[in-house]
């Protein structure tokens, strides 16, 4: 590879992909590599002192993402990089449920009416429709505590409908926190919560914020909750319609207040919009005790509400006897690296508090890294 010419997506290929062009003075013979040189900034200067400006990659970051994640490289349905590969209606048809009992199964091709339950270890779901209703209680995924090193892809679990009865409850249950949950290029939509447990998610959509309405009232809305475990996602869209709750939620102390954050996270290069204050890290928990977070490199959209979520990004902490921990002693915690986050419709800087910076400017909260 010509060192001194400008990198193409390609520079494996034998020919010669400059700029300038394969006829230009690259190819012809009355100039050599000793004759010009690469100046910082990409100006190459020639032997004869001619000065010529080289283009190079551009670094501008795109905004306004949220319109259209798939435009900006994010998970997105319309662009077909998430959820079955199949339409759903092509695939076979298992109208009464399905529950993969057997150690190493493999659950595939299948379109699934009521709710998938994983019974065993190793289980592998991939290129699979569940579609449940019933509000409060349903789920589309279950999954059981011995379903360990559970991998779930390129499959679609959504609510029959978007109000009503069609609502679900969550996407997928792992509430027995099961270990080595995976999930890659999933789609969830039509559901109150989408994610309920630990685990880990790659390159996947997930739309909570279909509400429903029961003897309880509204129903909680969030794409992941927590208590008390550990949750990573990696390059995922994360959207929450409502001004309920959060994006990310993470209880205390089995759900109670009074104990220390025991939740962890790590959210990295994904695009996050809504809830009630976007981010809940660590509610009702009393001091930052062993939690973490590692936010990094994420786009968090205000399209939904001005304050990012409708109170605001992060929330605050509250002072009840004994008080909560609050989002200043989180954010300044030894487990906490917060740097790379951006405002979508501005690429302004937001700190780990959520104040919003110039575009540019540095992080201005949390531990940065």
């Amino acid at each position: 590879m010509n060192p001194f010419k400008p990198k193409t997506t390609d520079d494996s290929s034998p020919e010669d992909k400059s700029v300038i062009g394969r006829n230009s003075f690259w190819s012809a013979p009355k100039f050599s590599l000793r004759r010009y040189i690469l100046i910082a900034g990409g100006l190459l200067v020639l032997a004869g002192g001619i000065v010529l400006l080289a283009a190079s990659p551009s670094t501008v970051s795109p905004t306004n993402c949220f319109s259209s994640p798939g435009s900006c490289g994010y998970p997105d349905p319309a662009y077909h990089n998430v959820g079955a590969t199949s339409t759903c209606s092509s695939l076979t048809s298992e109208p009464n449920g399905y529950t993969a009992s057997t150690a190493g199964e493999t659950v595939q091709n299948m379109n699934i009416t009521g709710s998938l339950t994983i019974a065993a270890p190793n289980v592998t779901v991939n290129n699979v429709c569940v579609t449940a209703s019933g509000n409060s209680g349903n789920m589309a995924v279950w999954v059981d505590s011995n379903a360990t090193n559970l991998l779930l892809e390129h499959s679609t679990f959504a609510g029959a409908s978007s109000s009503g009865n069609g609502v679900i409850d969550t996407g997928v249950w792992n509430a027995p926190n099961a270990s080595g949950v995976t999930a890659e290029a999933i789609y969830i939509t039509n559901a109150a919560e989408d994610w309920h447990g630990s685990g880990t998610l790659n390159d996947s959509y997930l739309q909570a914020g279909a509400t429903f309405s029961n003897n309880e009232g509204i129903s909680h809305n969030e794409d992941v909750y927590l208590s008390d475990t550990t949750f990573s996602a990696n390059h995922d869209t994360l959207l929450n319609s409502t001004g309920q709750t959060a994006v990310l939620f993470g209880d205390n102390d089995g759900g109670g207040d009074n104990g220390p954050g025991d939740n962890h996270w790590t959210v990295t290069n994904s695009l996050w919009a809504g809830g009630g204050y976007t981010f809940y890290p660590q509610a009702g928990a009393t001091s930052v005790g062993s939690s973490s977070m590692d936010i990094e490199n994420n786009r968090i959209s205000n399209a939904y509400y001005p304050n990012i979520g409708y109170y605001g990004f992060m929330y605050p902490g509250e002072t009840p006897v004994p008080p909560h921990v609050s989002s200043d002693q989180l954010c300044a915690g030894a487990g906490t690296k917060w740097t790379g986050n951006v405002l979508d419709s501005n690429n302004a800087t937001i700190s780990c508090t959520g104040n919003i910076g110039a575009p540019g400017s540095g992080d201005g909260g949390g531990t940065t890294t």
